[in-house]
């Protein structure tokens, strides 16, 4: 035997335990990248939180500066006196240093009096806020501006003074200080490497941390995270931070004025320790890997190559025809029975070289006959196992088994239980053979069968004194086997397999052979069928609204299309109704998410109630629901709706044992073709009339224009 076939063992060993390794290495990677998927599902929502965080804060401030400056115009007569103004406005002043001005300004834009902080402002944007302020009821927001006295951005806040007759009387105006707005926000909040962000609607930045002097001021137009916070005002980006650094930023819009805040969490720092773990993981498995190989190299050189070479003698001297060769490796090793097992070997050929050729052609004969049995279950079993893959439904499969199973198991009756409900009951559902009493009890419990109490199969041989199952005839066949059909560690049914009553070939129908073939079979059947209805329920799924039951708004799109398409080539009519809940919003405010959810199960139960069996009631979004009228006029589909407006009213939803009182609804009907021979057109008209009956006073019925 050529030497580099032993040399090759070693190093086919040494590569072995690499590639037991293997494994080690997937795993290592797969636990990074999950590790990697929840730090970024915490850094997501820690960046949401903290926005969210920013955006109360900031909106705090500005109900309190719309506070303080409605409070000092409701006593802004007497302020106008130099000896009350200065001091109160100074006061004001020293109590928030964020604020760097406090001015008042009479009707004709005149500065009355100002009172600075240190240099003061001067008067950029003046003017322009006290032009808004006359004309505005609550407090005026300006724009940023530089102003060169100060070396700083400010910004202006003013509120209307109202004179004794309701007419202005002047404008008192507050100035705040962008820097300082920047230090004050939420500083202690951000994490390490974070960046805190705000920008006008114009893309100027009105406040910046860390560093505000260096930022605040500044346009950012041309920043993509500048450009998605101006495009969709809340939502999360990752981005370049202004200071180059990759992070994943949250925004959300601040309403009261105009602004949006966006603070920005470091990749780097969330998945700093999931890189370290790795880094480690991976330097175990590689130490692992070297001390292994090693050990693996001289284990092989010492106690496998020598021995192998010796068996190695013995082989090349039998297949010169020495077959007076034996092998002398001692020991209790493997090596040593191997050694046995080649002695023996060639004791043996010596008899069988002597043995008639008979025997061999009887013996190759029932070679080829079983390779032939096999080849024929194999590919049977094959091509069972491809038209259970291509059944569409459980029903399809069960025809596919009835015209499949006979060729599995000729000469032998079966049948196939199913199991249903949730009380172990099983029904025959596909039966075969040539016996058809092999069906048995049609319905029976999973305890009646003795495969299914202890989990495997159960094989009454012929003659035997087994005790039989109970869901068998009398009289009992006179050999009968039941496997269990289990799939994903459910029970699926059963597969049961017979010989009548006096029937030859009892055993050999039903020999080892033959029950690992249907072994084999239960297990494909089980799988098969449990992938059919895992499939099935996920079609089911799909097309469902998870909270309502109801049909989701994608199976609604395409169902209106298909019918809008039926109406139109068999000339019948076809209507909708879009319906919304009126103040569904009260509902969450005043009891809860939950309960606005509870109100919306109640109202799809009471829709699915009210419906025909060729009706389709679907959750288009939010408090808004679809029905579609297939073949009803428009003249049915506004009874149908101003019935439905009324069993709304009716609707008394109930969360946590609390009424949450009586709904109403607004509902807009449209039909095919009167308002459109679109779907979208449809919609729209429904919609338009939604709107009218909103607009109309709400918790009526509107027919589109």
């Amino acid at each position: 035997m050529p030497r580099m076939r032993i040399i090759s063992l070693r190093d086919s060993l040494v590569l072995l335990v690499l590639l037991a390794l293997g494994p080690a290495f997937a795993l290592t990677f797969y636990t990074d990248a999950a590790q990697r998927r929840i730090a970024a599902g915490v850094m997501r929502r820690d960046a949401a939180h903290l926005v969210h965080l920013q955006v109360h804060e900031t909106s705090r401030f500005v109900e309190g500066a719309s506070r303080l400056l409605s409070g000092i115009a409701g006593v802004s007569q007497t302020l106008f006196d130099p000896d009350v103004s200065r001091p109160v406005l100074a006061g004001l002043l020293e109590r928030d240093p964020r604020l760097s001005e406090m001015m008042l300004l009479r009707p004709s834009g005149r500065i009355a009096y100002r009172v600075p902080r240190g240099l003061g402002v001067g008067e950029a944007g003046v003017g322009a806020v006290f032009r808004r302020a006359l004309g505005a009821p609550g407090l005026v927001v300006g724009d940023p501006q530089w102003d060169a006295g100060s070396r700083r951005f400010a910004l202006r806040l003013g509120h209307r003074i109202p004179g004794p007759l309701g007419d202005p009387a002047g404008v008192v105006v507050a100035s705040l200080d962008l820097v300082s707005f920047s230090e004050s926000s939420s500083v202690g909040l951000l994490p390490e490497g974070a960046e805190m962000l705000m920008l006008d609607r114009r893309g100027t930045v009105v406040a910046h941390q860390p560093d505000p002097q260096l930022w605040v001021g500044r346009r950012m137009l041309g920043s993509p995270l500048a450009a998605e916070m101006l495009r969709s005002q809340e939502g999360t980006l990752e981005a370049v931070g202004s200071d180059g650094v990759a992070r994943l930023y949250a925004f959300a819009p601040l309403h009261q004025l105009g602004w949006f805040a966006a603070i920005g969490v470091s990749e780097e720092a969330a998945f700093a320790e999931a890189n370290q773990l790795l880094f480690r993981n991976l330097l175990v498995l590689v130490l692992a890997g070297l001390v292994a190989s090693g050990a693996a190299w001289g284990i092989a050189r010492a106690l496998i190559l020598r021995r192998l070479r010796a068996l190695a003698g013995v082989a090349d001297r039998l297949s010169a025809g020495d077959l007076s060769a034996r092998a002398d490796v001692r020991g209790l090793d493997e090596f040593a029975v191997v050694a046995s097992a080649f002695n023996g070997m060639a004791e043996r050929l010596l008899a069988m070289l002597r043995h008639e050729q008979g025997a061999r052609d009887e013996l190759a004969e029932t070679v080829n006959r079983l390779v032939e049995q096999r080849t024929r279950e194999v590919e049977t079993l094959g091509k069972l196992g491809d038209m259970l893959q291509a059944s569409q439904s459980v029903e399809e499969a069960y025809q596919v088994m009835g015209r499949m199973l006979g060729q599995l198991f000729p000469g032998t009756s079966g049948v196939i239980c199913i199991q249903s409900g949730p009380y172990a009951i099983l029904e025959a559902t596909v039966a075969w053979g040539p016996y058809p009493e092999a069906g048995r009890t049609a319905v029976f419990k999973a305890d009646d069968c003795w495969a299914l109490r202890r989990g495997r199969p159960y094989l009454v041989p012929e003659g035997s004194e087994e005790l039989r199952c109970a869901h068998l005839p009398d009289p009992a066949p006179s050999a009968y086997a039941c496997f269990p059909m289990v799939a994903h560690g459910d029970q699926v049914g059963l597969l049961h397999l017979e010989t009548p009553p006096g029937a030859d070939g009892g055993a050999r129908s039903l020999g080892e052979g033959r029950q690992r073939l249907a072994a084999t079979v239960a297990e494909q059947l089980a799988l098969s069928l449990a992938n059919l209805r895992l499939r099935e329920t996920l079609r089911r799924q799909s097309v469902r609204d998870p909270l309502t039951g109801l049909f989701n708004r994608r199976y609604m799109e395409e169902t209106l299309e298909r019918e809008l398409r039926r109406a139109e080539r068999a000339e019948r009519p076809l209507s909708l109704i879009l319906l919304d809940l009126d103040h569904f919003k009260d509902i969450n405010d005043t009891f809860g998410h939950e309960a606005g959810d509870a109100a919306l199960r109640a109202v799809a139960q009471m829709l699915m109630a009210n419906l025909r069996a060729g009706d389709a009631a679907c959750r288009f979004g939010g408090e808004e629901f679809v029905v579609i009228l297939p073949e009803a006029s428009l003249e049915d589909a506004c009874r149908r709706a101003e019935m439905l407006c009324e069993a709304v009213r009716r609707v008394r939803p109930v969360h946590t044992e609390r009424d949450l009182g009586t709904l109403a609804a607004s509902l807009g009907v449209a039909a095919f073709p009167r308002h459109g021979v679109t779907a979208e057109a449809v919609m729209r008209a429904a919609d338009a009339a939604l709107y009218r009956a909103k607009a109309e006073g709400r918790g009526r019925v509107v027919v589109a224009d």
